[in-house]
């Protein structure tokens, strides 16, 4: 997860708890107020004094959570948790605590203390609704990250992330209507810009997505993954010249990266340079041979060329690596078109279009139906 995560120190919400004990006010202070090792023997010296002081419990956690000790973060929680059953920020810190430990489902049901005891903090929403996310229980975290957006509607990374989520399932429309949010919320976001060309992109609306690649591109020149993005649209639209000029610069602003030559590759297979396409794709085979997508657009490459044994050999290679590849299989259906087995052919097109449907509405897929 790249959202911020929460830490709600349980200093302020124990402060009635703690203030009428009996410690030395030095410790009492420090014990609050202090940092790293000082907190913790200040709360120790309290907690010796008085071992029901659910404030130096809850700071103790606070200190030992931001050493990245959670084990003992967690234990100092749940003592204050036990003396203090109502009080929201030890819920809230053993909660991030569990969450540092990939301990959701823990992590969960203490965000839900927290929110039974304060249903209107934003904050908690947006940390269950972190949690559900890195579980996998995606529909729950959309959910929790409407009710984060619902309390505060004007908050950047809840409609961000919660964009990224409706594109994992395909919901571009919903994805899109997040992102014009965030980019109401802070137009300057070059990532943003780049967030909802892709969705665009993969809407097949490749003008949208041009237009919004180029404005993350005169935010952030230097944005590699912009010029790329901006090149992949313009192949998807015929346009190879500029595709190949915008990808010349991904590239030389990231020299090493597989997906920029694989990218360049497919552009120049598009466009018939079949030995610069070769070239492109050798080097992203050279960077990470492990991946299939390079070995599938050098197989085409290769059966253009008429070489295809080669061709056949490269795109299986592709689908060993990686047997949900659905372009994998089209790309093999175009080899198997061109060695005249259209039975083959016809089957590897219906698994592409079973594993992803909405590939079919790609040009270069469409091609593929149409020779079937």
């Amino acid at each position: 997860m790249t959202t911020y995560r929460i830490v709600l120190c349980t200093a302020a919400t124990l402060l009635l708890a703690s203030s009428g004990q009996g410690a030395a006010g030095d410790d009492r202070l420090m014990c609050r107020r202090g940092k790293g090792a000082d907190v913790i023997a200040a709360c120790s010296k309290l907690l010796e004094l008085n071992p029901g002081d659910a404030g130096a419990f809850g700071n103790r956690g606070d200190a030992w959570y931001r050493k990245g000790d959670y084990e003992r973060a967690i234990a100092d929680y749940g003592e204050a948790i036990r003396i203090e059953p109502n009080a929201v920020g030890p819920y809230v810190g053993r909660a991030n605590a569990w969450y540092h430990r990939s301990e959701y489902d823990r992590a969960i049901a203490d965000y839900g203390e927290a929110i039974r005891i304060e249903p209107k903090a934003f904050v908690l929403y947006v940390g269950r609704a972190d949690a559900w996310y890195d579980k996998g229980e995606y529909d729950r975290a959309i959910a929790d990250y409407g009710e984060a957006i619902r309390i505060e509607p004007n908050a950047f990374a809840p409609y961000l992330v919660r964009a990224g989520l409706w594109f994992r399932k395909r919901d571009y429309d919903r994805a899109i209507a997040d992102l014009d949010q965030t980019i109401r919320l802070d137009p300057k976001q070059a990532t943003v810009w780049s967030g909802r060309a892709a969705v665009f992109d993969a809407k097949g609306d490749y003008d949208r997505a041009i237009a919004d690649f180029g404005e993350a591109i005169r935010l952030d020149p230097k944005r590699a993954i912009a010029w790329v993005g901006r090149g992949d649209a313009f192949d998807s639209k015929g346009d190879y010249d500029r595709a190949i000029a915008d990808l010349d610069e991904a590239i030389r602003l990231d020299p090493n990266n597989v997906g920029f030559y694989t990218s360049r590759g497919h552009a120049y297979n598009d466009k018939g340079d079949y030995d610069r396409a070769i070239a492109d794709l050798d080097r992203a085979i050279a960077i990470n041979p492990e991946l299939a997508n390079p070995w599938s657009h050098r197989g085409v490459a290769y059966g253009h060329k008429g070489d295809l044994d080669r061709a056949m050999a490269e795109v299986d290679k592709a689908l060993r690596l990686d047997g949900g590849y659905a372009r994998g299989y089209v790309n093999r259906a175009a080899i198997e078109l061109m060695r005249g087995d259209r039975d083959h052919a016809k089957a590897d097109y219906d698994t592409a279009i079973k594993l992803d449907p909405k590939i079919a509405a790609d040009a270069d897929v469409r091609k593929v139906k149409d020779a079937l």
